[in-house]
């Protein structure tokens, strides 16, 4: 049995174990809710906030509010009626359809402008807790490298100057 089956075989005979109509409408909605609920807390175990000094990530709970995510996820699967094998060639089939998109080179090319832009702010963030920045400067370094990020995002959306030679 393979890694996807283990893990759908066991939350099956969990639902099981708790009982009640896991085909419903309202059990999704509440499984759907509890998964969103376990990201954010995922994303609250991580320093994802620019303005403060959170510079530790708790990865351990991190990956257990991912796991418990996880959990629901396969609950709302199982309330579809979907079996692994079905997930997983969906899954292949959007992955595919994702990395076929005209704009997924541009796409990348952002995620890379938003990381100089993340790189930015950790400089400013380290700078003011070495006692040398204000926290308006670093509001203005920040606000500097976003615009930045911005500027180039839009000539890269207008592309290379396409002007036509003459020959003369």
């Amino acid at each position: 049995m393979d890694k996807l089956d283990e893990i759908f075989k066991r939350q099956e005979s969990l639902q099981k174990a708790y009982g009640g109509d896991v085909r419903s409408q309202g059990y999704r909605n509440e499984v759907t809710l509890a998964a969103i609920t376990e990201l954010v807390e995922c994303l609250q175990e991580q320093p994802w906030r620019w303005w403060r000094n959170d510079k530790v990530m708790n990865r351990e709970k991190a990956v257990e509010e991912l796991i418990d995510a996880q959990h629901h996820i396969v609950n709302i699967a199982l309330s579809l009626g979907m079996t692994s094998d079905e997930f997983f060639d969906v899954y292949i089939k959007k992955n595919e359809r994702n990395l076929e998109r005209p704009d997924h080179n541009r796409k990348a090319s952002q995620i890379q402008d938003a990381r100089s832009t993340d790189q930015a702010a950790e400089k400013a963030r380290a700078k003011k807790g070495e006692g040398g920045l204000s926290s308006e400067e670093a509001f203005r370094l920040f606000t500097e490298a976003k615009r930045e990020k911005n500027r180039a995002g839009q000539i890269q959306k207008k592309g290379p100057n396409k002007e036509k030679k003459t020959t003369g």
